[in-house]
């Protein structure tokens, strides 16, 4: 999958995010950064696609429960690259999550979108988070789906956890020294 060229736009939602943020620390209060990162997958799922065809337009991923984009209908990307990776960085220093721990460690091993739902505090923002990874190219999507698995078995494959992000070579987390600071 190629990562679409998209347009920015001048206000994206991670912008909005960091600037509510740095309100938030400038009148001394703290900022969770996990739920920073769910804030921004949230904003960032434009649409969900729910036609079934079998070729996915461009800048779109299939994540087994539904289809969704991260641009807008003009082409306008809700979320970069560096937006996705400063924002994942930062919950990944932060480690605590809504109901658990996850770190950098954590994150190599691919956690299913059921992990990744309790560190985030919502499976749905999980999905999202895998699907937005594999966009930007993060990551690959590893579900029933993508090893062909169709029908009932795949929901059913689907239901007990198996979806989650596998990091690919060439990956921006690999690029700027990822692996080795997990070790």
């Amino acid at each position: 999958m190629s990562i679409p060229k998209l347009k920015i736009r001048p206000e994206s939602p991670w912008a909005q995010l960091k600037a509510e943020a740095e309100l938030v620390r400038e009148s001394g209060g703290s900022v969770d950064l996990v739920r920073e990162l769910a804030k921004l997958v949230s904003a960032s799922m434009s649409q969900v696609l729910n036609q079934l065809t079998d070729e996915l337009p461009e800048g779109t991923v299939d994540v087994g429960f539904f289809r969704f984009t991260v641009t807008t209908p003009e082409g306008l990307a809700l979320v970069t690259q560096d937006e996705f990776h400063d924002a994942l960085n930062g919950a990944l220093e932060q480690r605590s999550g809504v109901f658990i721990e996850l770190d950098r460690e954590s994150l190599l091993g691919g956690p299913s979108y059921i992990t990744l739902g309790q560190w985030l505090g919502d499976q749905g923002v999980a999905i999202g988070f895998i699907g937005i990874g594999a966009l930007l190219g993060f990551w690959d999507v590893v579900s029933p789906q993508a090893l062909g698995i169709t029908g009932e078995q795949a929901s059913d494959m689907l239901g007990m956890g198996f979806l989650f992000p596998a990091l690919k070579s060439g990956s921006p987390l690999i690029r700027d020294g990822f692996e080795e600071q997990s070790k």
